[in-house]
């Protein structure tokens, strides 16, 4: 799906099809997609493998991402890891990856538009884009404190290694902007917030009538 204004346009989803359905109204046909995310179906897929050791974590990572034919953007872990005797990889590959990108080699990992992104939790994966009110920039929110009672009954070494981002500071609000995607460092300037931030989610949304097309950002200082 591609977006944007006049001849500045580019994707904001890649994805396979799911679902689809036609459906005939007053005027015209409607069809309706459900699609996902295509990475979601190679990171689904089981391995089962084990490694002798010594072998650095590196290498596991580069051996499971080309057994499976998954496009990778980078590729380039934080803390560097060798399993001595041996590293087992047994499950879906997303987890086993999870397991070794983030909680092993304390590095983040990232799905975005069809392509694996690992690199180190303080780096973004692009940066320098200015969002200010003359570059689309609606509005800006200070996240509120959230207290919740934890009823998990998970380890809490998995629960640790799942953290891959620290909480959001800011929510914020601009016109449709497919240069900003999950991960990246953009520069935000307005009256009440100015400085560099890392985007910790960020969702593109509109509505049918082409009126009101967004991009939903929440973002840490980076």
């Amino acid at each position: 799906i591609n977006a944007g204004y006049k001849d500045d346009v580019g994707s904001v989803f890649v994805g396979e099809i799911m679902e689809f359905e036609h459906a005939q109204g007053d005027v015209d046909w409607v069809t309706t997609i459900k699609a996902v995310a295509n990475m979601d179906a190679w990171m689904g897929r089981w391995v089962n493998k084990t490694y002798k050791g010594p072998i650095d974590a590196q290498a596991v990572v580069g051996d499971l991402l080309g057994m499976f034919g998954i496009e990778v953007n980078t590729n380039q872990l934080a803390k560097a890891k060798t399993y001595n005797r041996q590293k087992v990889c047994q499950g879906k590959v997303k987890d086993v990856l999870r397991e070794v990108v983030v909680r092993d080699c304390e590095s983040r990992l990232l799905l975005r538009n069809g392509q694996i992104i690992i690199n180190d939790p303080k780096d973004g994966v692009q940066s320098g884009y200015l969002l200010s009110p003359e570059t689309g920039l609606l509005k800006v929110e200070e996240e509120k404190d959230k207290q919740s009672v934890d009823t998990d009954n998970r380890p809490q070494q998995q629960k640790q290694s799942e953290k891959e981002e620290p909480a959001p500071s800011h929510q914020v609000t601009a016109l449709l902007n497919y240069n900003l995607m999950t991960g990246d460092i953009v520069q935000i300037q307005s009256k009440s917030v100015s400085g560099s931030f890392f985007i910790v989610e960020c969702q593109h949304k509109g509505d049918s009538a082409g009126s009101e097309w967004y991009t939903h950002l929440s973002v840490r200082p980076a």
